[in-house]
């Protein structure tokens, strides 16, 4: 089957610009202080995020983000997922970064499998775990996710890869060798850039080089 995945901000929420959409499934992902100035404080800015939660018949919510413990039991049903060992019905395992992407095992209601991602940044991981539970929940199945994550390296410009070397040729041998590691969005505040880049800076195999920062 196909479906279309739409990311419905706190700002259309809040301004009614999906009200007319009929979500099968809603992801949680987590609540962190920005845009208040529009939505004045962060009970109003979860306020609105609540809404997406309240409008869907089945939630993916994530356990490691506190504002979680107040969204259970908000959708008809629910599951749950992990980066960091909580409690959860799909949980990462055995987490690994290298130059050529994340390495980690799925433990999961659909049983325990490898996957591997094409990105960088551990945060990448538990996006695929809310990514991977979303499209179980519509009837895809582990092989599905696994060739699915394997393939998909990421939005062009975020946290995006860009191949090493005077020509740019062979990406693959680049990721094993030296490898310079992208940021181009400029959406992000400056602590979740700063964050990024401590991130990255762990890694030998990258270079940082920022570029109109």
């Amino acid at each position: 089957g196909r479906a279309a995945v739409l990311e419905a901000s706190s700002h259309a929420l809040a301004l009614d610009r999906v009200r007319g959409v009929e979500w099968d499934v809603a992801v949680w992902t987590h609540l962190t202080r920005e845009h208040l100035d529009f939505h004045g404080s962060m009970e109003n800015y979860f306020a609105e995020k609540r809404k997406l939660v309240e409008r869907a018949p089945f939630a993916v919510l994530n356990a490691d983000d506190p504002w979680t413990a107040r969204l259970t039991g908000v959708a008809p049903a629910e599951t749950t997922y992990s980066l960091e060992g909580a409690s959860a019905d799909w949980q990462a395992l055995d987490v690994e970064e290298r130059a050529t992407g994340l390495h980690f095992r799925v433990r999961s209601p659909l049983g325990e499998f490898a996957a591997q991602l094409p990105m960088i940044g551990r945060f990448n991981v538990a996006n695929a775990f809310a990514a991977m539970a979303a499209a179980a929940r519509l009837g895809a199945r582990p092989d599905a996710l696994v060739s699915g994550l394997a393939s998909f390296a990421g939005v062009p410009g975020r946290m995006e890869l860009v191949p090493g070397g005077e020509d740019g040729r062979d990406r693959d041998a680049q990721l094993g060798q030296h490898q310079h590691a992208g940021n181009e969005d400029d959406d992000h505040p400056d602590d979740i850039a700063e964050h990024l880049l401590q991130r990255i800076e762990t890694l030998d195999a990258f270079e940082i080089v920022d570029v109109g920062l």
